[in-house]
C-alpha cells in the first residue's frame, strides 16, 4: 500500500503541475475588472449558465448569506 501511494503521490504532483502550466483558461479573459465584466455580461451572459450540481433552484439558507439562497 506505501510503495502504492509513494508511485501515485509523484505522479499526481506532476499532473497538477502540468495543468496549471498548459491549462491557461483559453478563451477566458484576463484579469483586467473591465474586461472581465464585459465577458460576463456579454460574450458569456451569466444569465446562461446552470446550476450548481446539487443545488437547483432556491433553496433555505443555513448561514448569514439569506433566508433563501440560489447558487
Amino acid at each position: 500500500m506505501k510503495k502504492c501511494l509513494i508511485l501515485v503521490f509523484p505522479l499526481l504532483v506532476v499532473l497538477v503541475f502540468v495543468s496549471a502550466i498548459l491549462g491557461d483558461g483559453v478563451g477566458l479573459p484576463p484579469a483586467d475588472g473591465e474586461k472581465f465584466w464585459t465577458y460576463i455580461t456579454e460574450t458569456d451572459s451569466y444569465l446562461g449558465w446552470g446550476y450548481w450540481p446539487g443545488y437547483y433552484g432556491i433553496y433555505p439558507g443555513k448561514s448569514l448569506h439569506g433566508a433563501f439562497l440560489k447558487v
